[in-house]
């Protein structure tokens, strides 16, 4: 699967609703967990729907999973779609328990303040950057941005840059210099330019997106140890050009 395709398990997410019936979901927001005030409402949106979780397994808030209707949903689980790291998988089933307990309007369980599912999923849902990057190459998607552009990931050679190879924004004078990463979906042209598709949640106005980059072979530079990148940010970061995690280095 490119990462355009998984880009559209996002943005055209179908969901199987408590009544079986089944509506899409369009998961196209950026959400990251420290940036406000979105990721606090989201919080409180996982929150209350863990609330209701617990309330009807009569569990407890330490539960690690579930069993709801014969499905095993975790914690975690739902954790990760309100924190801008769910799969697509995670999201479907965080938006059916939303719709079950009336969240996401269902007239068999009428509920205040509910909202249609484009309503909720625009208020509480969304990506961050690794979120993305990390779910579609199917690791941890948790894992921190430096460790994508970590040195024994970083490219050499034109010729190497591909699909699924990674962007890694590295700003030195920021406060978090591991800024962001995206991931080249297909290499359209090679040459002098190069044009790429470029998938990413490129928050917090853009949110998950596809675009077309064309770089001349000038912008395509190497630095003393011979690793690729171009200038991000308008110059104030560099961006490697790296190998993905699930990836072996090849050079």
């Amino acid at each position: 699967m490119t990462a355009a395709d998984y880009m559209f398990q996002y943005i055209e997410r179908p969901v199987v609703l408590d009544n079986w019936e089944v509506e899409t979901a369009s998961i196209d927001k950026y959400l990251n967990h420290g940036i406000k005030p979105r990721s606090d409402e989201a919080w409180g949106a996982k929150d209350a729907l863990l609330g209701a979780v617990v309330d009807e397994t009569k569990t407890s808030w330490k539960t690690a999973q579930f069993v709801i209707e014969g499905s095993v949903v975790t914690a975690q689980s739902i954790v990760r779609v309100f924190t801008g790291k769910g799969s697509p998988s995670e999201v479907s089933d965080a938006l059916w328990l939303a719709h079950r307990y009336g969240f996401i309007t269902n007239p068999k369980r009428k509920r205040p303040g509910s909202r249609t599912l484009k309503q909720y999923t625009d208020a509480f849902c969304g990506l961050d950057c690794n979120g993305f990057v990390g779910n579609f190459e199917g690791i941890d998607p948790n894992t921190p941005v430096d460790s994508y552009g970590a040195q024994s990931q970083r490219l050499s050679s034109v010729d190497d840059i591909d699909a699924g190879t990674t962007l890694v924004w590295h700003a030195p004078g920021w406060a978090k210099p591991w800024a962001h990463i995206a991931v080249i979906d297909t290499v359209i042209a090679r040459g002098d330019p190069m044009t790429f598709t470029v998938v990413q949640s490129g928050g917090p106005v853009q949110g998950v997106h596809s675009e077309v980059w064309t770089k001349k072979a000038k912008e395509i530079m190497k630095n003393s140890d011979g690793n690729l990148y171009l200038s991000g940010f308008g110059g104030k970061a560099t961006v490697y050009i790296c190998n993905p995690l699930s990836r072996s280095p090849s050079n």
